[in-house]
Protein backbone atom coordinates (compact mmCIF):
# COMPACT_ATOMS: atom_id res chain seq x y z
CA UNK A 1 0.00 0.00 0.00
CA UNK A 2 2.76 1.88 1.16
CA UNK A 3 4.67 1.77 -2.98
CA UNK A 4 1.62 2.36 -4.58
CA UNK A 5 0.95 5.39 -2.57
CA UNK A 6 4.69 6.55 -3.38
CA UNK A 7 4.81 5.37 -6.91
CA UNK A 8 1.42 7.10 -7.63
CA UNK A 9 2.44 10.79 -6.31
CA UNK A 10 5.71 10.35 -8.53
CA UNK A 11 3.79 9.51 -11.32
CA UNK A 12 1.76 12.35 -10.52
CA UNK A 13 4.57 14.84 -10.50
CA UNK A 14 5.70 13.86 -13.52
CA UNK A 15 2.53 14.23 -15.37
CA UNK A 16 3.12 17.42 -13.93
CA UNK A 17 6.93 18.25 -15.53
CA UNK A 18 10.03 16.76 -16.30
CA UNK A 19 12.07 16.77 -13.39
CA UNK A 20 14.40 13.57 -13.76
CA UNK A 21 14.55 13.17 -9.44
CA UNK A 22 10.62 12.49 -9.50
CA UNK A 23 11.22 9.86 -13.25
CA UNK A 24 14.04 8.52 -11.37
CA UNK A 25 11.93 8.02 -8.26
CA UNK A 26 9.27 6.81 -10.48
CA UNK A 27 11.41 4.08 -11.84
CA UNK A 28 12.98 3.10 -8.32
CA UNK A 29 9.80 2.76 -7.06
CA UNK A 30 8.19 0.94 -10.09
CA UNK A 31 11.17 -1.88 -9.08
CA UNK A 32 10.08 -2.31 -5.29
CA UNK A 33 6.32 -2.49 -6.41
CA UNK A 34 7.12 -5.93 -7.86
CA UNK A 35 10.09 -7.02 -5.90
CA UNK A 36 7.37 -6.35 -3.20
CA UNK A 37 4.76 -8.37 -4.90
CA UNK A 38 3.86 -9.43 -8.43
CA UNK A 39 0.80 -7.68 -8.72
CA UNK A 40 2.31 -4.32 -8.76
CA UNK A 41 2.89 -5.28 -12.42
CA UNK A 42 -0.65 -4.49 -13.19
CA UNK A 43 -0.02 -0.71 -11.50
CA UNK A 44 2.90 -0.35 -13.57
CA UNK A 45 1.32 -1.25 -17.04
CA UNK A 46 -1.69 1.12 -16.63
CA UNK A 47 0.63 3.86 -16.01
CA UNK A 48 3.28 3.00 -18.83
CA UNK A 49 0.07 3.15 -21.10
CA UNK A 50 -1.24 6.67 -19.75
CA UNK A 51 2.51 7.67 -20.28
CA UNK A 52 2.83 6.82 -23.83
CA UNK A 53 -0.61 7.90 -24.40
CA UNK A 54 0.51 11.28 -22.99
CA UNK A 55 3.60 10.89 -25.66
CA UNK A 56 6.47 10.08 -22.77
CA UNK A 57 7.68 7.46 -24.88
CA UNK A 58 11.12 7.26 -22.75
CA UNK A 59 9.63 7.58 -19.62
CA UNK A 60 7.51 4.45 -19.99
CA UNK A 61 9.93 2.58 -21.56
CA UNK A 62 12.54 2.93 -18.53
CA UNK A 63 9.49 2.59 -15.82
CA UNK A 64 8.65 -0.72 -17.85
CA UNK A 65 11.97 -2.00 -17.75
CA UNK A 66 12.95 -1.20 -14.11
CA UNK A 67 9.80 -3.37 -13.62
CA UNK A 68 10.54 -6.24 -15.54
CA UNK A 69 14.41 -6.29 -13.96
CA UNK A 70 13.46 -7.76 -10.74
CA UNK A 71 11.25 -10.04 -12.26
CA UNK A 72 14.34 -11.50 -15.31
CA UNK A 73 16.55 -11.59 -11.70
CA UNK A 74 14.73 -13.52 -9.94
CA UNK A 75 13.38 -15.70 -13.15
CA UNK A 76 17.20 -15.97 -14.08
CA UNK A 77 18.63 -17.34 -10.44
CA UNK A 78 15.95 -19.42 -10.20
CA UNK A 79 16.45 -21.08 -13.35
CA UNK A 80 20.06 -21.40 -12.90
CA UNK A 81 18.97 -23.67 -9.71
CA UNK A 82 16.79 -26.03 -11.91
CA UNK A 83 14.03 -24.14 -10.79
CA UNK A 84 10.98 -22.20 -13.08
CA UNK A 85 11.22 -18.95 -13.99
CA UNK A 86 8.21 -17.66 -12.07
CA UNK A 87 7.56 -18.25 -8.25
CA UNK A 88 5.93 -21.50 -7.53
CA UNK A 89 3.13 -19.30 -5.74
CA UNK A 90 2.40 -17.87 -9.07
CA UNK A 91 2.05 -21.17 -10.92
CA UNK A 92 -0.13 -22.70 -8.36
CA UNK A 93 -2.28 -19.97 -7.14
CA UNK A 94 -2.29 -17.78 -9.68
CA UNK A 95 -5.28 -17.53 -12.53
CA UNK A 96 -2.69 -18.34 -15.47
CA UNK A 97 -4.07 -20.02 -18.83
CA UNK A 98 -3.95 -23.58 -18.87
CA UNK A 99 -4.45 -26.52 -21.09
CA UNK A 100 -7.52 -27.40 -20.96
CA UNK A 101 -11.24 -26.03 -21.81
CA UNK A 102 -11.90 -24.89 -18.60
CA UNK A 103 -9.09 -23.00 -17.93
CA UNK A 104 -9.21 -21.12 -21.02
CA UNK A 105 -12.66 -19.99 -20.16
CA UNK A 106 -11.63 -19.03 -16.97
CA UNK A 107 -8.41 -17.26 -18.44
CA UNK A 108 -11.07 -14.92 -20.95
CA UNK A 109 -12.72 -13.37 -18.24
CA UNK A 110 -14.56 -16.31 -15.81
CA UNK A 111 -11.88 -15.38 -13.29
CA UNK A 112 -13.22 -11.68 -13.66
CA UNK A 113 -16.84 -12.13 -13.28
CA UNK A 114 -16.28 -14.38 -10.39
CA UNK A 115 -13.75 -12.47 -7.95
CA UNK A 116 -16.47 -9.18 -9.07
CA UNK A 117 -19.37 -11.05 -7.59
CA UNK A 118 -17.17 -12.01 -4.46
CA UNK A 119 -15.61 -8.43 -3.98
CA UNK A 120 -18.49 -6.13 -3.67
CA UNK A 121 -16.53 -3.48 -1.87
CA UNK A 122 -14.42 -3.36 -4.98
CA UNK A 123 -17.27 -3.28 -7.72
CA UNK A 124 -18.66 0.00 -5.70
CA UNK A 125 -15.46 1.64 -5.79
CA UNK A 126 -14.91 0.58 -9.46
CA UNK A 127 -18.41 2.18 -10.37
CA UNK A 128 -17.91 4.90 -8.58
CA UNK A 129 -14.34 5.33 -9.63
CA UNK A 130 -15.88 4.75 -13.36
CA UNK A 131 -18.74 7.60 -12.79
CA UNK A 132 -16.10 9.78 -11.31
CA UNK A 133 -14.11 9.43 -14.87
CA UNK A 134 -17.01 9.69 -17.06
CA UNK A 135 -17.71 13.30 -15.87
CA UNK A 136 -14.19 14.37 -16.02
CA UNK A 137 -13.88 13.16 -19.64
CA UNK A 138 -17.49 14.52 -19.92
CA UNK A 139 -16.36 18.19 -19.38
CA UNK A 140 -12.88 18.53 -19.84
CA UNK A 141 -12.07 15.93 -22.47
CA UNK A 142 -10.48 12.75 -22.95
CA UNK A 143 -7.40 14.55 -24.36
CA UNK A 144 -6.99 16.67 -21.50
CA UNK A 145 -6.74 14.20 -18.45
CA UNK A 146 -6.96 15.83 -15.20
CA UNK A 147 -5.06 14.41 -12.41
CA UNK A 148 -7.72 12.61 -10.72
CA UNK A 149 -8.96 11.18 -13.89
CA UNK A 150 -5.59 9.69 -14.17
CA UNK A 151 -5.90 8.17 -10.40
CA UNK A 152 -8.93 6.42 -11.65
CA UNK A 153 -7.70 5.18 -14.54
CA UNK A 154 -4.85 3.46 -13.30
CA UNK A 155 -7.04 2.17 -9.97
CA UNK A 156 -9.95 0.56 -12.69
CA UNK A 157 -7.66 -0.94 -14.96
CA UNK A 158 -5.16 -2.40 -12.13
CA UNK A 159 -8.07 -3.53 -10.43
CA UNK A 160 -9.86 -5.52 -13.68
CA UNK A 161 -6.23 -6.51 -14.02
CA UNK A 162 -5.98 -8.19 -10.79
CA UNK A 163 -9.21 -9.80 -10.43
CA UNK A 164 -8.85 -11.72 -13.59
CA UNK A 165 -5.04 -13.15 -12.72
CA UNK A 166 -4.78 -12.74 -9.09
CA UNK A 167 -7.19 -13.36 -6.50
CA UNK A 168 -9.12 -11.65 -3.43
CA UNK A 169 -10.29 -12.45 0.10
CA UNK A 170 -8.24 -14.81 2.97
CA UNK A 171 -8.79 -12.43 5.50
CA UNK A 172 -8.34 -8.68 3.07
CA UNK A 173 -4.99 -9.44 2.32
CA UNK A 174 -5.01 -9.71 -1.75
CA UNK A 175 -6.68 -6.52 -2.65
CA UNK A 176 -5.64 -4.52 0.67
CA UNK A 177 -3.72 -2.18 -2.36
CA UNK A 178 -6.35 -1.82 -4.36
CA UNK A 179 -8.84 -0.89 -1.44
CA UNK A 180 -6.49 2.16 -0.48
CA UNK A 181 -5.72 3.10 -3.93
CA UNK A 182 -9.84 2.92 -4.59
CA UNK A 183 -10.50 5.16 -1.55
CA UNK A 184 -7.97 7.86 -2.96
CA UNK A 185 -9.39 7.57 -6.80
CA UNK A 186 -13.37 8.45 -5.52
CA UNK A 187 -11.87 10.69 -2.56
CA UNK A 188 -9.96 12.95 -4.92
CA UNK A 189 -12.29 12.63 -7.37
CA UNK A 190 -14.74 15.05 -4.95
CA UNK A 191 -12.16 17.75 -6.15
CA UNK A 192 -13.89 17.69 -9.70
CA UNK A 193 -16.99 18.21 -8.56
CA UNK A 194 -18.01 21.82 -9.01
CA UNK A 195 -18.12 24.15 -6.25
CA UNK A 196 -21.50 24.98 -6.04
CA UNK A 197 -22.09 20.88 -5.29
CA UNK A 198 -19.74 20.50 -2.66
CA UNK A 199 -20.70 23.58 -0.84
CA UNK A 200 -24.67 23.36 -1.23
CA UNK A 201 -26.63 24.21 2.13
CA UNK A 202 -28.94 22.08 3.66
CA UNK A 203 -32.64 23.12 3.20
CA UNK A 204 -35.68 21.31 5.65
CA UNK A 205 -37.43 21.62 2.72
CA UNK A 206 -35.27 18.57 0.92
CA UNK A 207 -35.47 16.56 4.04
CA UNK A 208 -36.87 13.73 2.47
CA UNK A 209 -34.32 13.76 -0.35
CA UNK A 210 -32.08 13.76 2.20
CA UNK A 211 -33.00 10.69 4.03
CA UNK A 212 -33.91 8.87 0.61
CA UNK A 213 -30.35 9.39 -0.49
CA UNK A 214 -28.33 8.96 2.98
CA UNK A 215 -30.34 5.70 2.98
CA UNK A 216 -28.92 4.56 -0.76
CA UNK A 217 -25.73 5.55 0.03
CA UNK A 218 -25.72 2.69 3.38
CA UNK A 219 -27.39 0.11 1.42
CA UNK A 220 -24.11 0.92 -1.03
CA UNK A 221 -21.64 1.34 1.23
CA UNK A 222 -22.75 -1.79 3.17
CA UNK A 223 -19.86 -4.20 2.14
CA UNK A 224 -17.46 -1.45 3.42
CA UNK A 225 -19.15 -1.63 6.92
CA UNK A 226 -19.34 -5.24 6.70
CA UNK A 227 -15.59 -5.92 5.96
CA UNK A 228 -14.67 -3.09 8.71
CA UNK A 229 -16.50 -4.78 11.39
CA UNK A 230 -15.26 -8.41 9.69
CA UNK A 231 -11.60 -7.20 10.02
CA UNK A 232 -12.01 -5.57 14.19
CA UNK A 233 -13.77 -9.08 14.79
CA UNK A 234 -11.75 -11.44 12.58
CA UNK A 235 -8.01 -9.96 13.56
CA UNK A 236 -7.69 -11.32 16.94
CA UNK A 237 -9.16 -14.45 15.80
CA UNK A 238 -7.01 -15.09 13.37
CA UNK A 239 -3.76 -14.52 15.16
CA UNK A 240 -5.10 -16.57 17.70
CA UNK A 241 -5.96 -19.42 15.14
CA UNK A 242 -2.04 -19.16 13.94
CA UNK A 243 -0.76 -19.10 18.07
CA UNK A 244 -2.57 -22.08 18.40
CA UNK A 245 -2.06 -23.90 15.60
CA UNK A 246 0.90 -23.02 13.10
CA UNK A 247 3.40 -21.65 15.66
CA UNK A 248 2.59 -24.87 17.73
CA UNK A 249 3.32 -27.00 14.92
CA UNK A 250 6.85 -24.42 14.37
CA UNK A 251 7.29 -25.19 18.33
CA UNK A 252 6.65 -29.20 18.25
CA UNK A 253 9.36 -29.48 15.54
CA UNK A 254 12.07 -26.96 16.50
CA UNK A 255 11.83 -29.25 20.03
CA UNK A 256 11.94 -32.99 18.58
CA UNK A 257 12.82 -32.96 14.69
CA UNK A 258 15.79 -30.21 14.46
CA UNK A 259 17.82 -30.61 11.17
CA UNK A 260 15.06 -33.94 10.48
CA UNK A 261 13.77 -33.96 6.84
CA UNK A 262 9.60 -32.77 7.64
CA UNK A 263 6.58 -33.15 4.85
CA UNK A 264 4.30 -29.84 6.06
CA UNK A 265 1.90 -28.56 3.72
CA UNK A 266 1.62 -25.00 5.38
CA UNK A 267 5.00 -24.01 5.79
CA UNK A 268 5.46 -19.73 7.01
CA UNK A 269 5.56 -20.50 10.80
CA UNK A 270 7.31 -23.87 10.69
CA UNK A 271 9.85 -22.83 8.47
CA UNK A 272 10.26 -19.47 10.76
CA UNK A 273 10.62 -21.23 14.03
CA UNK A 274 12.17 -24.89 13.41
CA UNK A 275 15.74 -25.43 11.44
CA UNK A 276 14.35 -28.39 8.91
CA UNK A 277 15.03 -29.99 6.55
CA UNK A 278 11.48 -29.43 4.82
CA UNK A 279 9.46 -30.42 2.36
CA UNK A 280 6.46 -28.65 1.29
CA UNK A 281 3.79 -31.16 -0.21
CA UNK A 282 1.50 -28.30 -1.19
CA UNK A 283 4.51 -26.97 -3.77
CA UNK A 284 5.24 -23.34 -3.28
CA UNK A 285 8.86 -24.20 -1.55
CA UNK A 286 9.32 -27.24 -2.87
CA UNK A 287 9.76 -28.15 -6.44
CA UNK A 288 8.81 -31.67 -7.80
CA UNK A 289 5.36 -31.31 -5.80
CA UNK A 290 4.64 -28.54 -8.12
CA UNK A 291 5.63 -30.71 -11.23
CA UNK A 292 3.71 -33.06 -10.25
CA UNK A 293 0.56 -30.92 -9.38
CA UNK A 294 0.91 -29.24 -12.80
CA UNK A 295 1.36 -32.13 -14.50
CA UNK A 296 -1.79 -33.71 -12.74
CA UNK A 297 0.54 -36.25 -11.58
CA UNK A 298 -0.15 -35.58 -7.89
CA UNK A 299 -1.45 -39.07 -6.48
CA UNK A 300 -0.73 -40.64 -2.77
CA UNK A 301 1.99 -43.16 -4.79
CA UNK A 302 4.10 -40.03 -6.10
CA UNK A 303 3.98 -38.40 -2.35
CA UNK A 304 4.92 -41.48 -0.78
CA UNK A 305 7.66 -42.15 -3.69
CA UNK A 306 8.81 -38.40 -2.74
CA UNK A 307 8.79 -38.72 1.34
CA UNK A 308 10.53 -41.71 1.32
CA UNK A 309 12.89 -40.50 -1.10
CA UNK A 310 13.51 -37.16 0.89
CA UNK A 311 13.79 -40.02 3.98
CA UNK A 312 10.96 -37.59 5.71
CA UNK A 313 10.35 -38.71 9.42
CA UNK A 314 7.12 -36.86 10.18
CA UNK A 315 4.29 -35.01 8.09
CA UNK A 316 1.73 -32.13 9.89
CA UNK A 317 -0.88 -31.56 7.04
CA UNK A 318 -4.19 -30.98 6.67
CA UNK A 319 -6.33 -34.02 5.35
CA UNK A 320 -8.83 -32.10 3.68
CA UNK A 321 -6.12 -31.03 1.16
CA UNK A 322 -5.21 -34.63 0.13
CA UNK A 323 -9.00 -35.15 -0.62
CA UNK A 324 -9.84 -34.83 -3.71
CA UNK A 325 -13.63 -35.93 -4.46
CA UNK A 326 -13.94 -39.26 -3.11
CA UNK A 327 -10.19 -39.61 -3.76
CA UNK A 328 -7.76 -39.79 -0.60
CA UNK A 329 -4.28 -38.66 -1.44
CA UNK A 330 -2.46 -39.49 1.83
CA UNK A 331 -0.35 -42.65 1.59
CA UNK A 332 -1.93 -45.61 2.75
CA UNK A 333 1.44 -46.51 4.50
CA UNK A 334 1.63 -42.83 6.91
CA UNK A 335 0.37 -43.66 10.27
CA UNK A 336 -1.86 -41.02 11.87
CA UNK A 337 -0.29 -40.96 15.52
CA UNK A 338 -2.62 -37.45 16.64
CA UNK A 339 -4.33 -34.29 15.76
CA UNK A 340 -5.15 -31.02 17.22
CA UNK A 341 -8.11 -29.12 16.30
CA UNK A 342 -8.53 -25.34 17.02
CA UNK A 343 -12.36 -23.44 17.58
CA UNK A 344 -13.04 -20.24 15.76
CA UNK A 345 -11.05 -20.95 12.61
CA UNK A 346 -11.25 -17.91 10.59
CA UNK A 347 -7.93 -17.84 8.93
CA UNK A 348 -6.03 -21.07 8.95
CA UNK A 349 -6.65 -23.20 5.76
CA UNK A 350 -8.08 -25.87 8.57
CA UNK A 351 -9.35 -26.44 11.65
CA UNK A 352 -7.70 -29.56 12.38
CA UNK A 353 -4.30 -30.94 11.50
CA UNK A 354 -2.78 -34.22 11.44
CA UNK A 355 0.66 -35.35 12.40
CA UNK A 356 1.66 -38.73 10.43
CA UNK A 357 4.55 -40.89 11.34
CA UNK A 358 5.67 -41.46 7.62
CA UNK A 359 7.85 -44.41 8.58
CA UNK A 360 6.61 -47.36 10.68
CA UNK A 361 9.22 -47.15 12.79
CA UNK A 362 8.56 -43.59 14.11
CA UNK A 363 5.51 -44.47 15.29
CA UNK A 364 6.94 -45.11 19.17
CA UNK A 365 8.89 -41.92 19.04
CA UNK A 366 6.49 -39.81 17.53
CA UNK A 367 3.76 -40.66 19.79
CA UNK A 368 6.08 -40.41 23.02
CA UNK A 369 7.24 -36.39 21.77
CA UNK A 370 3.93 -35.06 21.17
CA UNK A 371 2.68 -36.80 24.65
CA UNK A 372 5.61 -34.74 25.86
CA UNK A 373 4.94 -31.92 24.28
CA UNK A 374 0.98 -32.02 25.01
CA UNK A 375 1.17 -30.26 28.39
CA UNK A 376 2.64 -27.29 26.12
CA UNK A 377 -0.11 -26.83 23.65
CA UNK A 378 -2.89 -24.12 24.50
CA UNK A 379 -5.38 -25.45 26.49
CA UNK A 380 -8.08 -25.00 24.12
CA UNK A 381 -6.55 -27.19 21.17
CA UNK A 382 -8.47 -30.07 21.32
CA UNK A 383 -6.00 -33.52 20.84
CA UNK A 384 -6.74 -36.98 19.55
CA UNK A 385 -5.23 -40.23 18.62
CA UNK A 386 -3.40 -42.83 19.71
CA UNK A 387 -0.59 -40.94 21.75
CA UNK A 388 -3.94 -39.44 24.33
CA UNK A 389 -5.33 -43.00 24.03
Amino acid sequence: MFLTMLFLLFLLKIDMSNNWINILAAICLSSLLITTRYEGVFLVLISCALLLLKRRTLVAALIFIAALLPIFVYGLWSMTHGWFFLPNSLLLKGNLPGNSIASVVRFLGYDLAENIYNSPHLLILIVLSLASLAYSIRTGGIDKLNRESIVNIIFIGATLLHLQFARTGWLFRYEAYLMSLGILAVGVSLNSLPFKMRTRKLDCKNLPMYAVSSLLACIILFPFFDRTILSLVLTPLATNNIYQQQYQMGLFLKRFYQGRSVAVNDIGAVTYLADIHLLDLWGLGSLEPAIMKMEERYSSQEILRLTQSENVVVAIVYDSWFQNGTVNRTPQQWVRVGQWTINHQVVAADDTVSIYAVRPSEVESLANNLKRFSVELPSTVIQYGRYVE
